[in-house]
C-alpha cells in the first residue's frame, strides 16, 4: 500500500476522521493540551511508521479512539458558547449515523445472503475489496470466516475412506496456513492427525517425521500435486460462494508415490507461497 492509499484509506472511518486529525493536531501543537504532548508524538510516529512499513490502511485502528478523544476535547472547548451545544450534538449524531450504516461492515450482524444485498445496496466497492485487490461478495475478513468446517469435513470423509494401514501413514497438507490450520483446529474431533503447510510459520514447523507415501492434499492444484507424486486421484470437491477467490472453489486429492520424501523436498520450499 502506498502512502497516498494510506492516507486516503483514513477516510473509510468515516465522519469521524475529521475528529481524529483534529484531535492530532491538538496533541501535537496546542498549549492547553501541552502535557499530553508525549501521546500526541507517539500516535504520529506509530501513523508514520505504518506508512514506512507500507501497513494498510486499517493498522491505524488501534490509534484512532485516543484521537478521537483530543478531538472531542477540541471540539468542546473551541465551539462558540451559543452554537456549541447545536454543534456538539451534530458531531455526535454524524458520527452515530454513520456508524449505524456502517455497522454491517464491521460487525458480522447479517447472515450472508442479507449482507450481499446490503451491500449492493450501500455501493460500497471499497468494503468488498480484498488485500490483493479481488472485488467479492462479502468483506474479506466475513468470508474468511465461512467453509472451515465444511473443508475439514471433507477431508475428514476422505481419511476415513482410507484403510487403515493407510491412515496411520497419511499426512494432511494444506496449500495455505487456512486450510492447515482449520485441519488442526476443527480435525481432532474428527478423529484427524494435524496438518502441514509450507506457507508462512508453519514451514518452520517442519513435515513432521512420515515420508510423505500417502498424503491428502486439499487447496493445491492437480498439476501442483501432480509434480511431486506419480498417482494423483480427485477425492472431493468443497465449494462455497462466499469465500474469497482462493477457497471457493477447493479439491481434495490423495497422492501415492512421491518423488521424494518431504523431509528431502522440504528445504526447497521455504519462502514458496
Amino acid at each position: 500500500m502506498t502512502p497516498l492509499d494510506f492516507l486516503v484509506g483514513q477516510w473509510d472511518w468515516g465522519p469521524q476522521a475529521l475528529i481524529a486529525l483534529a484531535g492530532l493536531i491538538a496533541l501535537v501543537a496546542q498549549r492547553s493540551l501541552r502535557r499530553f504532548r508525549l501521546v500526541g508524538w507517539t500516535c504520529l510516529a506509530a501513523l508514520v511508521l505504518l506508512i514506512l512499513l507500507r501497513g494498510k490502511s486499517y493498522y491505524a485502528g488501534p490509534v484512532h479512539p485516543t484521537l478521537l478523544a483530543a478531538g472531542a476535547v477540541l471540539i468542546e472547548r473551541f465551539t462558540v458558547p451559543r452554537w456549541s451545544t447545536l454543534l456538539r450534538w451534530t458531531a455526535v449524531m454524524v458520527v452515530l449515523g454513520y456508524s449505524a450504516v456502517t455497522l454491517p461492515i464491521g460487525l458480522p450482524i447479517l447472515a450472508p445472503p442479507t449482507m450481499v444485498r446490503y451491500l449492493d445496496w450501500l455501493g460500497s466497492e471499497d468494503a468488498v475489496t480484498t488485500n490483493v485487490g479481488n472485488i467479492e461478495r462479502l468483506p474479506q475478513d466475513f468470508a474468511d470466516m465461512l467453509g472451515w468446517e465444511a473443508q475439514v469435513d471433507a477431508v475428514a470423509q476422505v481419511f476415513h475412506g482410507l484403510d487403515p494401514a493407510e491412515q496411520e501413514r497419511v499426512v494432511l497438507m494444506g496449500s495455505n496456513y487456512g486450510e492447515a490450520g482449520a485441519i488442526d483446529f476443527y480435525g481432532p474431533r474428527r478423529g484427524l492427525p494435524g496438518a502441514i503447510a509450507y506457507v508462512g510459520t508453519y514451514w518452520y514447523f517442519g513435515p513432521g517425521d512420515k515420508p510423505g507415501d500417502v498424503m491428502i492434499s486439499i487447496g493445491f492444484s492437480y498439476d501442483d500435486m501432480t509434480d511431486f507424486f506419480d498417482t494423483v486421484a480427485t477425492a472431493a470437491h468443497v465449494m462455497n460462494h462466499y469465500a474469497v477467490a482462493e477457497q471457493r472453489d477447493l479439491f481434495v486429492y490423495v497422492c501415492h508415490g512421491p518423488r521424494e520424501t518431504l523431509q528431502e523436498v522440504w528445504p526447497s520450499l521455504a519462502g514458496e507461497q
